[in-house]
């Protein structure tokens, strides 16, 4: 079993005013290929270390969900391991999915401009030759690019979407130009270039994303901005399902865990391995009188946690039940101590 270490970020703060339905991100789910040829990515490295994956996809999350002229505003030191939600292998790299809370909630209060939504157009790319007639195949070419880049850069293509008329116009053999216009965000404008010797296609496939990512970044907010929608979030887990447990500073930066009332806290004084960790937090979860486990402090020496049970009032199973787990129970001023 591959078990990484990090701690369970929860109770991130934030409070927007008004509710809004939960929508999967798919800008958060980040595709990684394996690559023999560079060094720690082979197929096999990249199954057996997850925390080096997760900062592999990183950057391509930020090009997604970043506007271009804020880009580099995000800390090149920024752990990629803080917003891991799951890592899933495949058959051809690893699949990495960020939680969406924590990233947009990092970025709001890093003052970073964020996309905080998907944008998506009904896309009509035309192109006509010098002559005026139609060039239908080349057009057509620069859809399927189009197509292609979408999910690296964060955008959608949808024909009930608001539209997006690029029609290119070639003036000469090399001079061609540009216009804009439809109903999206993007404001109309005409541009003309005059193209490098050698084949366009190339050039002109630059030049559409280009256009794209100044419609995409037209869909940016601010910190002063609107306020970030609101978006579920999740436990990190590894490849198996497993709870992920680590020391990361971002988890205690401000953002306390929040507990009820009638939870209680147990402390567990006992050297044990991350696997043992992870299996006992399991094992209590899974118990059918335990609604929440929280962990709040943990390290080799000792395991604390808070937990929440179906009847606060009925903690005389836990005794037994830690037994049955080679520990004593005994209760103290501050909750329960196992060892």
């Amino acid at each position: 079993m591959f078990v990484l270490t990090l701690i369970i970020l929860m109770g991130i703060s934030f409070s927007p005013s008004a509710q809004c339905e939960t929508v999967a991100d798919h800008r958060m789910t980040v595709e990684i290929q394996a690559n023999p040829d560079e060094k720690g990515q082979s197929l096999n490295e990249l199954h057996t270390n997850i925390r080096y994956a997760a900062d592999l996809a990183l950057p391509h999350l930020w090009d997604r969900i970043i506007p271009q002229h804020a880009r580099s505003m995000v800390p090149e030191n920024t752990s990629a391991i803080r917003f891991l939600q799951r890592a899933q292998p495949t058959a051809t790299g690893v699949s990495v999915s960020f939680d969406p809370r924590r990233v947009l909630d990092f970025l709001q209060t890093s003052k970073i401009p964020v996309i905080p939504e998907q944008p998506a157009w009904n896309l009509d790319i035309r192109m006509r030759n010098a002559a005026g007639q139609n060039m239908a195949q080349s057009a057509s070419m620069l859809q399927d690019y189009a197509r292609q880049q979408a999910v690296d850069w964060g955008f959608g293509l949808n024909p009930q979407a608001a539209s997006i008329i690029v029609q290119w116009r070639w003036l000469d053999n090399r001079q061609i130009s540009l216009s804009i216009r439809g109903n999206s965000r993007l404001a109309e404008f005409q541009e003309t270039r005059t193209l490098d010797p050698g084949d366009p296609l190339p050039q002109l496939q630059q030049w559409l994303v280009q256009t794209l990512l100044k419609a995409r970044d037209a869909y940016a907010i601010g910190e002063t901005q609107a306020e970030t929608p609101v978006v579920a979030t999740t436990p990190a887990v590894d490849i198996y399902g497993n709870p992920l447990i680590d020391a990361d500073p971002y988890a205690n930066a401000g953002m306390p865990v929040t507990v009820a009332d009638d939870s209680i806290l147990i402390s567990i004084e006992h050297q044990a391995s991350l696997p043992e960790q992870v299996l006992f937090e399991d094992d209590l979860r899974r118990d059918p009188r335990v609604l929440s486990l929280l962990p709040r402090e943990l390290n080799k020496n000792i395991q604390q946690y808070r937990v929440k049970l179906k009847e606060p009032t009925n903690t005389q199973w836990l005794s037994q039940w830690f037994a049955q787990h080679g520990l004593s129970l005994t209760q103290t001023p501050d909750g329960w101590l196992a060892r």
